[in-house]
């Protein structure tokens, strides 16, 4: 909990004060649950292209490219004719060249790690790594748009020196790292970062997925709170109060509008007794524990929020010392409310009538019943009398 508060305290503070769901990422592994950490920049599930290059990078200058570094394949059919061991000799020098000219580009910008949506060849990972540049090759373009926002950097196709050295992105270190059994590249130490990645471990993959959805859950919540900032107490003490307000409204008027009410006033009250069956205390009392308690505002001008205290394990006055956000109980209730207006609407059910399958017993006996073609017992086999012959089914 502390590590996703920190992540989305960084995010908001450097984002204009604006949370997005999308800005903080989440990588998995298998390990301990203690091991989880929080990176002020991107995890990138990937490992550095040639084991020549530096495993190390400190006050990196990072070049996020989305250009080939390779021989690149025509997009149409063609058709290149050699006749003789010179000419693809000289291909293959033409080829090499080009990319060497790329390369030599990208050292006199000065930048020292490469960051490829596309492939990197063996020639050019072996000049980068003769200059002591780091690369990582067929990077995905989603951890691209997250480095942009970390490292300040720009994803650029044009290879050109002044274009690299302004849109280069900065990170204190960029280093290689084993998790488990992989490898993985960490961009921490950004200045600013607008975005921020979790390393969330676990023993097991069931438990990284309930881990992964509750911490998105959460940045989704807070995300949405930060644009109304609204609070209402927790516990099932808000449901309880609405469920109050029902009531009385459906006091006030007649006939099946009155009994739908109460029942929506039922649903309701559900939440807090949910939780109070949750943590361990008897439905019943606490139905009428909530009841009585929540009388209390019929005679008080100030209104009191009853609900679940799940410390002492019991129906009492809250303070608002467990808050909820407006918002969600706002989509919550827009949710039910239109779904009871669709059941409400139905006209209508049809319900299938049971199959009777008849069968006859050996005695003669024949009759038909629901799941007569299946084995059975009659009332009379439970009464312990002396069973009926085998059924004959058809």
């Amino acid at each position: 909990m502390e590590i996703t508060v920190n992540a989305i305290n960084t995010v908001y503070s450097n984002n204009n004060y604006l949370l997005e769901v999308d800005d903080i990422k989440i990588e998995e592994k298998i390990g301990n649950l203690s091991e989880s950490i929080l990176i002020d920049g991107v995890l990138i599930d990937k490992s550095i292209d040639s084991d020549l290059m530096p495993k190390f990078v400190k006050n990196a200058r990072i070049l996020l490219l989305d250009e080939d570094l390779q021989a690149r394949s025509t997009k149409t059919e063609s058709q290149l004719s050699i006749s003789s061991p010179e000419q693809m000799y000289l291909f293959r020098v033409e080829e090499n060249r080009i990319t060497r000219n790329k390369i030599q580009k990208i050292i006199d910008s000065g930048v020292n790690v490469v960051v490829n949506r596309k492939g990197i060849d063996l020639v050019a990972q072996d000049l980068l790594a003769k200059f002591g540049i780091m690369s990582v090759k067929r990077v995905k373009e989603n951890d691209l748009h997250w480095l942009e926002k970390a490292t300040g950097g720009k994803l650029i196709k044009d290879l050109d020196i002044s274009n690299i050295q302004s849109n280069a992105g900065y990170a204190k270190n960029v280093y290689e790292k084993k998790i488990g059994s992989d490898k993985m590249i960490f961009v921490e130490g950004c200045i600013n970062p607008k975005t921020v990645s979790i390393l969330i471990r676990a023993n097991s993959k069931m438990m990284l997925d309930e881990y992964h959805r509750a911490i998105q859950s959460t940045i989704t919540v807070i995300s949405r709170f930060v644009q109304h900032p609204s609070i209402v107490i927790g516990g099932g003490s808000c449901e309880a109060l609405m469920a109050q307000q029902v009531r009385k409204r459906a006091n006030m008027i007649e006939g099946t509008e009155q009994i739908v009410l109460l029942k929506f006033s039922e649903a309701l009250e559900e939440i807090p007794l949910i939780l109070a069956k949750n943590s361990g205390l008897n439905l019943m009392d606490a139905f009428i524990q909530l009841r009585l308690n929540l009388s209390q505002n019929f005679d008080s001008k100030k209104v009191k929020w009853f609900g679940l205290n799940s410390d002492e394990r019991k129906i009492t006055q809250l303070d608002w010392d467990v808050i909820e956000p407006t918002i969600v109980k706002e989509q919550v209730l827009n949710t039910a409310v239109e779904v009871g207006r669709l059941l409400i609407n139905i006209d209508d059910i049809i319900i299938k009538k049971p199959l009777m399958n008849t069968h006859t017993h050996e005695d003669g006996t024949e009759h038909s019943h629901a799941g007569g073609d299946k084995k059975h017992d009659h009332y009379f086999d439970k009464l312990g009398k002396q069973q009926r012959p085998h059924h004959h089914y058809y």
